[in-house]
Parts: structure tokens; C-alpha cells; sequence
């Protein structure tokens, strides 16, 4: 991926920090320009179209190793999991000594089920000392 520098890498303000103390969520971040979204979003389609390469997914049928893990074996996914507009705030929340843990795609057609706001820390029992991010790369 194309470094975008017209993207500005912002930290979050005080008021952010609380907020997300509080309520556990942040919204409205701009992590690439409009101009890559086009090309980012045909890259995903193909690292969706073929299993992932990554040696602790090869025990696993091909349909299962498409959605999850794909930093692992894929430079753009790591990249946009490793984007400054991503990791300085993560880190202004968690510290510097962070990592990607996993990473996994979500098809959602416009017809699709409604999955409403939740909180991640339920489905993993982990309460604190992690942070997930939900990226859109579709209208």
C-alpha cells in the first residue's frame, strides 16, 4: 500500500481520551484518502479470493482460511492494521508495547442482518488492555 501523507495522523484530545474511558468507542477516523479507497478495496477482494498461506491456517479446509488472520500472510492487511492514523491512538490508550492480534473480514450485504454495538471484551472475556477496530471498505 501507498504511503497517503494527505491523511493527517491525529492524536485524540483529552476529551476523546474520556469519552473512550467512558464509553468504550470512538468514532469518525479517516485512516486513507478517498482517491485509495478504490484501489484498497479490489486489493481486499483479492486477498479474500484465495486462502490464507499463513502456517497455523494450513490444518484448515481452504473455505475456512479466507476471512481470519489475514495479516499474517498478507502485506496489505498488516499494513492497514499498522496504519499511524490507527496505531497513535490505540497507543495513546494502551501504551507503546502493542500488537495485532488477529484480524478477520465481515461480509455485511445491504440486505444483510443488523449486528447492533457491542463491546468485543464480551465475546473474548478480556476486559481490559486491548483495543478493536472496525474498518469499512464499502459504502
Amino acid at each position: 500500500m501507498k504511503r497517503d501523507d494527505s491523511v493527517p495522523v491525529r492524536s485524540l484530545s483529552p476529551v476523546e481520551l474520556e469519552i473512550f474511558e467512558r464509553e468504550g468507542l470512538l468514532t469518525d477516523f479517516q485512516l486513507y484518502s478517498a482517491e485509495q479507497a478504490g484501489s484498497i478495496r479490489a486489493a481486499l477482494q483479492d486477498v479474500l479470493s484465495l486462502p490464507s498461506t499463513a502456517p497455523c491456517y494450513q490444518k484448515f479446509p481452504p473455505e475456512e482460511r479466507i476471512m481470519f488472520d489475514r495479516h499474517l500472510d498478507r502485506r496489505l492487511v498488516y499494513e492497514l492494521c499498522t496504519l499511524p492514523q490507527v496505531l497513535r491512538p490505540i497507543t495513546q490508550i494502551l501504551g507503546e508495547d502493542v500488537m495485532v492480534f488477529r484480524s478477520q473480514f465481515f461480509e455485511k450485504p445491504p440486505a444483510g442482518l443488523e449486528i447492533p454495538w457491542h463491546q468485543e471484551s464480551y465475546f473474548w472475556g478480556v476486559e481490559r488492555g486491548w483495543v478493536t477496530m472496525w474498518l469499512a471498505v464499502d459504502d
